[in-house]
C-alpha cells in the first residue's frame, strides 16, 4: 500500500494534478485500512494529521478501521465491506471511464480472503473479456496473500 499510494502520489505530482483525476484507489482488503489512515496522514490527504490517529476508533473520530464513505467520505471513495464487493464495483468504474474515454487507471487492493466471494470470482471471470472488448479503462489488480484462506491456494480458485 505504500509503494502504490507512493506512486500514485507522486505521479500525480508530476503531471500536476489531482490524485483522484488520473487514478482511482479502491481498497478491497478492509484490514489494511488502518495502514492507509497512518499513509494519508503522512500525506496530509483527506485532513488527516498524525494528531487525528490518536482518536482511533473513538466516538470522536471517522477512523472506524475499515473505510467507510459514510463516516469518511473525503478519504474513502468505495466503502470495503462486505467482503469482496469492492472489486467488481471498482471493475464498474474503470468500465464507465472506458465508456466515457477517460484514461484513468483504476487500482483495486483485493485480499485473499475477499477473492474467495461469489461476486469476486465473477468480476475476475469478466475482466479479460472486457478488457480484450476496450470496455475497460487501464485496470490493475494488486492481490494480497498472507496465506491464511480458508480453502485451496489463491491462484487456483482466481483463474479456473
Amino acid at each position: 500500500m505504500s509503494a502504490l499510494h507512493g506512486y500514485v502520489f507522486h505521479h500525480s505530482d508530476n503531471q500536476k494534478k489531482a490524485w483522484y483525476e488520473i487514478f482511482h484507489v479502491i481498497n478491497d482488503a478492509g484490514h489494511c485500512e488502518n495502514g492507509l489512515y497512518a499513509l494519508k496522514a503522512n500525506y496530509q490527504m483527506a485532513g488527516l494529521t498524525l494528531d487525528s490517529l490518536k482518536k482511533f476508533r473513538s466516538i470522536e473520530s471517522p477512523l472506524t478501521g475499515h473505510g467507510e464513505t459514510h463516516c469518511f467520505p473525503q478519504g474513502v471513495f468505495l466503502s470495503n465491506g462486505p467482503l469482496g464487493s469492492a472489486f467488481p464495483q471498482s471493475q464498474g468504474l474503470a468500465m464507465a471511464d472506458a465508456h466515457t474515454g477517460i484514461s484513468r487507471v483504476t487500482f483495486c487492493v483485493l485480499s485473499d480472503g475477499a477473492s474467495m466471494e461469489g461476486e469476486a470470482k465473477e468480476a475476475f471471470a469478466a475482466i479479460p473479456g472486457f478488457a480484450k472488448a476496450g470496455k475497460l479503462a487501464p485496470y490493475v489488480l494488486l492481490i494480497t496473500d498472507n496465506n491464511t484462506k480458508l480453502t485451496d491456494e489463491l491462484i487456483k480458485i482466481a483463474f479456473q
